[in-house]
């Protein structure tokens, strides 16, 4: 006499790892997503004051036909900033020129 199968009541091993990586890619997603626009809105302020301060280093430049210190002490004189230069707004960290007279900051490259 054959043996009868009971109906499947249970998930397989494939299906459960299936199951899983999908929702831990769901989850990565939405993680990725709620985490962004801070992150993004802290790097455009960055990027606002750098671009704020290469203006000034380009005025230097085109005034003194030199370009001013990695530093950028130059730029704190009555004639071009007339006071402490802004740093990064979410580190405080100071703006730094490179080699190519670009004005970087050490976080938000």
């Amino acid at each position: 006499m054959p043996v009868s199968r009971s109906p499947r009541r249970a998930f397989s091993l494939v299906e459960l790892l299936a199951a899983v990586m999908i929702a831990a890619i769901v989850a990565t997603i939405a993680i990725s997503q709620y985490r962004t626009p801070g992150d993004t809105a802290h790097s455009r302020s960055c990027e606002l004051c750098r671009e704020t301060v290469q203006t000034e280093v380009r005025r230097f430049t085109d005034t003194t036909s030199s370009s001013p210190s990695s530093d950028l002490r130059q730029l704190t004189s009555t004639e071009y900033w007339g006071g402490p230069l802004p740093t990064c707004p979410v580190t405080g960290n100071a703006f730094q020129l490179d080699r190519s007279g670009t004005v970087v900051c050490s976080t938000h490259k």
